[in-house]
């Protein structure tokens, strides 16, 4: 916030207001020309490439050459020089919007940003490189806005350094301790205090460096002070993913600090809010200060403990059963359904499971596996689908025990079921007959003990095998009981 006079600053805006339509040429007979941007900064130079005068300008001057300049609005003075090659001889100067010479060289005292026409002209034909420098006036960083626990740098420019003082204006000397140094110095740091007042205004004086302003001046900033920042994520806390959820969103909250606020994302995510995955993210937040990001982070974990996994589908004939259950939940669980008998409960993982008759001749059975819930993630189910089928039950008739003579023919037989498919093995003696039906008849030509083996297959699939021992033999001798 300068403090030159008002009369000055309302002279400044007509002056810069009539300069800003000066941007045509003041030079004819094909004068160089150059436009020269310096607008970016108060403390710009520019070089030109090496050029010839000629032709005229401002209504006089011979041999020319032109610079049509544009400041910044912080500049104050501008300065042309002879960069390179042979100077002319004698008295050399330069004019500012054909005003009065001034010495090559020498500061020219300027109002408002242009464009300016530089022109310069004398006799002969000398090649130059010339140079244009732009002279800030004296000033101060601009008014900014910084947090309670930061310590923010001010700056001055245009003034010689040796006799820069700085000073708190707002509170007298009772914030004088907060500026780091006092004298001498182009820079300083503010030290904020503990409970600031709602801003401080900060004066900087000194000699101008370029002396346009006079031997003496001043400017001042004005630093607001705002309550620290704090961040967080939310959910902060056990974000956890359970079973059949892949993502969950975060987002980052503030509080405090100055808005408006940026996000800067560990996976590069510039949003308030994002939608992850399972790993550690971080959030980096800054405010319209210069203070450092305020940062939070939370890990996303998988809870693996809620999962249930009641087995595999299966097809099972009824000859095998009890159904043999195989289920697994880290927080154990509960079968569910079924309407026959669990042994030894329902609340047992790996029981065993005995279908009614209603279910087998249904030809299929579905089973739920509900886990318990854990800590962090709602009970889930799973579900086994068991396709029942009927089994054959064969009993073989016929005699066990053959006694006698060799060659003796026996019949052997099963129930008969429609369909079924049937084959005989044995291990002795001669099957007279077809091994693939109900009965056979065998004929015993050796003693011994034999095996003699029926599988019986339903067209489903299921198959039985049985087995029956027989035992051939010579038929035992009467004994005779004699009296001594």
């Amino acid at each position: 916030m300068s403090v030159y006079p008002k009369l000055l600053f309302l002279v400044f805006v007509f002056v810069s207001s009539a300069f800003s339509t000066m941007a045509q040429t003041q030079c004819s007979g094909g004068t160089p020309s150059f436009n020269v941007n310096l607008s970016s900064k108060s403390d710009s130079v520019w070089l030109s490439s090496s050029v010839s005068r000629n032709g005229t300008c401002c209504s006089g001057g011979n041999n020319c050459v032109e610079f049509i300049v544009t400041l910044s609005p912080n500049a104050e003075a501008i300065v042309l020089e002879i960069a390179s090659g042979a100077k002319p001889s004698g008295a050399l100067t330069y004019t500012v919007n054909c005003g009065a010479p001034t010495s090559i060289g020498q500061k020219f005292c300027v109002t408002g940003q242009g464009p300016h026409s530089i022109t310069f002209c004398k006799n002969g034909g000398n090649t130059n490189v010339y140079r244009i420098r732009s002279i800030p006036r004296p000033m101060v960083s601009a008014n900014f806005t910084t947090r309670i626990g930061c310590n923010s740098l001010i700056s001055a420019s245009g003034f010689q350094e040796s006799t820069i003082t700085w000073r708190a204006i707002t509170g007298g000397a009772t914030y004088q301790s907060t500026i780091s140094c006092l004298s001498g110095c182009n820079s300083t740091t503010i030290i904020t205090p503990t409970n600031p007042p709602a801003f401080i205004d900060y004066e900087v004086s000194g000699t101008p460096t370029g002396a346009c302003s006079g031997v003496f001046a001043r400017d001042t900033v004005r630093v607001s002070f705002v309550g620290s920042i704090t961040s967080s994520i939310s959910p902060s806390n056990n974000i956890v993913l359970c079973k059949g959820t892949t993502s969950t969103t975060l987002t980052a909250n503030v509080v405090g600090g100055n808005p408006p606020y940026t996000y800067a994302w560990s996976n590069g995510a510039t949003t308030q809010s994002i939608t992850v995955g399972a790993g550690t993210y971080s959030v980096n937040i800054s405010d319209a200060t210069s203070c450092p990001n305020s940062s939070a982070s939370v890990t996303v974990s998988v809870d693996n403990d809620n999962s249930v996994n009641a087995g595999i589908d299966r097809t099972i004939c009824a000859h095998e059963f009890p159904i043999v259950l195989n289920a697994s939940s880290p927080q154990g669980g509960t079968w569910l359904g079924g309407n026959g008998t669990f042994n030894p409960n329902r609340t047992t993982l790996n029981a065993t499971y005995t279908p009614t008759n209603a279910e087998v001749v249904a030809g299929s059975l579905m089973l739920i596996m509900q886990g318990n819930a854990c800590v962090h993630c709602p009970s889930i189910k799973d579900t086994v689908n068991f396709t029942l089928k009927s089994s054959p039950s064969p009993s073989i008739s016929g005699l066990s025990s053959v006694c006698g003579v060799l060659n003796q023919t026996e019949i052997y037989t099963v129930e008969n079921v429609v369909n079924d498919g049937y084959q005989w093995i044995c291990n002795g003696g001669q099957i007279q007959t077809s091994t693939n039906q109900n009965t056979i008849t065998i004929r015993w030509n050796a003693y011994g003990t034999y095996q003699l083996q029926l599988t019986q297959t339903r067209p489903n699939s299921c198959q039985v095998l049985v087995s029956k021992t027989i035992y051939v033999s010579q038929t035992p001798i009467t004994p005779t009981i004699h009296r001594d």
